[in-house]
C-alpha cells in the first residue's frame, strides 16, 4: 500500500501520480474493487453515471476476474501538494473497451486517498503518456478561492437538485478547485481551476456521457477567471476536511469566460436547472 511507497522513497512524500500508479498496481494484484476500497476516502464519490457514495457502491462487491488498466496522462496539483486531479486513458482487461478517467486525490500525513472518481467510454483508445504532464498551481500571492460553480437550490420541486448530483471543492490553500455536475440524463460536467499568482485559469474541462463526451487536457486557455464572491452559507454535500472542502453554498460564481460550455444552475428550469 501507500506505506510501502513511503518506505521506498524515504522521507519524500509520494505524488498523486505515484498514488495513481500504486492504485493501479494493487488493482492488478489484489483485485479492482479491493484496491478501490483500500484507496478510497471514507466520503468518496463515484459516478454510475449518477453520483453515488463509493462506500455504498463498493461494499461487498466482488472483484472481476481481471482489473481495468489505466494510466495518468496529466496531473493538476495544488500549491501545497495536498490536492490533485489526475486524468488519463483506461482500457478494459479484455481490451474491448477504452476511455478516460478523472480522479480527485487528497493527501494527508503522507497518505493519498481518492475522493472523486469517474470514467467514460470512448470509441477510440487514447494514447498513454510515458511521463504524465504535471501542472502545479502557483504559490505566489494570496489565492482568494477558486471560481467553482454556485450550488443550485437544495429545495424540492422545480429548480431543486439532489445533493448527490452536484459537488465542488478546493484545496486548503485555495490554489486548486474543482466542480462537477450530473444532469438528469447522466451527462456529467467536470472542471478544474488552478491559481496562477494573479488569478484562476481553467486547467481542465470535461463533458462526460451521452453524445457530448469530450476529453480535454488543457495547457491553460487564455481566459482568466474572476475572483469569487464571499461564501454566504454551507449545506455540506459530503464533508469538510482540513485538506479540502466539498460544500454546497450560494457563492463563488464564476465569470462568463470560465463558465463557457458549462451550464450554470438555474432555479427556473427543470429539476436540475438545465437539460
Amino acid at each position: 500500500m501507500l506505506t510501502l511507497i513511503l518506505a521506498a522513497v524515504g522521507a519524500t512524500t509520494p505524488t498523486a501520480v505515484d498514488a495513481e500508479l500504486a492504485f493501479r498496481r494493487d488493482a492488478q494484484r489484489n483485485g479492482q474493487w479491493t484496491a478501490s476500497r483500500a484507496y478510497a476516502h471514507p466520503d468518496a464519490v463515484m459516478f454510475t453515471p449518477q453520483a453515488v457514495r463509493a462506500a455504498d457502491f463498493l461494499k461487498g462487491r466482488k472483484d472481476p476476474p481481471a482489473a481495468t488498466r489505466w494510466s495518468p496522462n496529466a496531473s493538476y496539483v495544488s500549491c501545497d501538494g495536498r490536492i490533485a486531479v489526475n486524468t488519463g486513458p483506461w482500457q478494459s482487461a479484455d481490451g474491448r473497451q477504452n476511455g478516460f478517467f478523472t480522479t480527485v486525490w487528497q493527501q494527508e500525513k503522507g497518505q493519498w486517498h481518492w475522493i472523486s472518481d469517474g470514467r467514460h467510454t470512448l470509441r477510440k483508445a487514447l494514447a498513454a503518456r510515458k511521463t504524465p504532464i504535471v501542472r502545479k498551481a502557483s504559490c505566489r500571492g494570496r489565492a482568494p478561492g477558486p471560481p467553482v460553480m454556485a450550488a443550485p437550490s437544495p429545495r424540492k420541486g422545480p429548480g431543486g437538485v439532489a445533493p448527490d448530483d452536484f459537488g465542488r471543492g478546493y484545496s486548503n490553500d485555495r490554489t486548486l478547485g474543482w466542480d462537477w455536475r450530473v444532469g438528469p440524463k447522466g451527462v456529467r460536467h467536470f472542471r478544474t481551476f488552478l491559481w496562477t499568482g494573479r488569478g484562476y485559469k481553467l486547467a481542465l474541462q470535461q463533458t462526460i456521457g451521452g453524445k457530448l463526451a469530450q476529453y480535454g487536457v488543457s495547457n491553460f486557455p487564455a481566459s482568466v477567471c474572476s475572483r469569487p464572491k464571499a461564501d454566504t452559507g454551507r449545506l455540506g454535500l459530503i464533508s469538510t476536511q482540513s485538506e479540502h472542502q466539498i460544500t454546497l453554498s450560494r457563492a463563488s460564481e464564476c465569470s462568463a469566460a470560465c463558465c463557457t460550455g458549462l451550464p450554470v444552475p438555474s432555479e427556473r428550469k427543470g429539476r436540475f436547472g438545465f437539460d
